[in-house]
């Protein structure tokens, strides 16, 4: 039944596979390199900053049972997007002469607040649940294993790979600040162009393969896939305090 469904909804996207194409002077190799590769700049960062303050939060406990309440300056930011610092943004880049550049598609976020929350939350059990951390041992305990804190990293690492992967693929298919800082076809990613040309051609004359390619679409699903058998069925979220 869920394949049925899935088919049914993919069934326009799979019709349109290798019809239409970047218009003339663009080529296919620079339209996904404008797509995907600036979000993947911004979400190593993003991410990164999120991994570190997350651990630092949710693992080392510097306020103790009050440590969350660190979260809460940047509590306004997890349900905005770009939109709100978006003029910010483009007069910063406007001022400094980077719009219609490649350096431009790199979407401003260099703190991935929702990340954030996931790794705080996602460290404070680990740390609950795993051996005491032992500085003056340093990163291995002897006959008990791993106890510092690249154990808590690797443990985690299924998790950032996901929050990572859904990071890159909600940023390549934004339309707010890419169509804000580049109007030459040059500098144009997938999606942008993918909605012009609906705007300009009959709807089964244009392939959304420029805004998802089905390369990547199936990388995504199986990567995901990988991840639900292999590690979010053991993942769980409780209320209360940790045990």
């Amino acid at each position: 039944a869920v394949l049925g469904v899935t088919a049914y909804g993919l069934w326009p996207w799979l019709t349109r596979l290798g019809r239409g194409g970047p218009p003339p002077g663009v080529t296919t190799a620079s339209v996904l390199a404008n797509t995907w590769l600036p979000p993947v700049v911004s979400a190593a960062v993003g991410v990164g900053v999120a991994l570190v303050a997350g651990f630092g939060i949710g693992a080392l406990r510097p306020l103790g049972r009050w440590s969350e309440a660190l979260l809460l300056p940047f509590a306004p930011w997890l349900f905005v997007g770009l939109g709100p610092l978006s003029l910010a943004g483009y007069d910063r880049l406007r001022g400094a002469g980077q719009l219609n550049t490649f350096i431009a598609l790199i979407p401003p976020t260099w703190v991935a607040i929702p990340a954030l929350v996931i790794f705080t939350v996602l460290f404070r059990g680990l740390a609950a649940t795993w051996p005491r951390i032992d500085w003056d041992q340093g990163l291995c305990g002897g006959a008990g294993g791993w106890r510092g804190p690249l154990a808590l990293v690797r443990t985690a690492l299924p998790m950032v790979i996901l929050v990572f992967g859904a990071t890159v693929l909600v940023n390549a298919q934004g339309l707010c600040w890419p169509r804000l800082v580049s109007s030459d076809a040059e500098h144009q990613t997938g999606p942008v162009l993918t909605v012009r040309q609906l705007a300009e051609l009959p709807a089964n004359h244009v392939s959304v393969e420029l805004a998802l390619p089905v390369l990547l679409l199936l990388i995504f699903a199986v990567g995901l896939g990988a991840l639900q058998v292999f590690f979010l069925d053991r993942v769980t979220l409780r209320t209360g305090g940790a045990r």
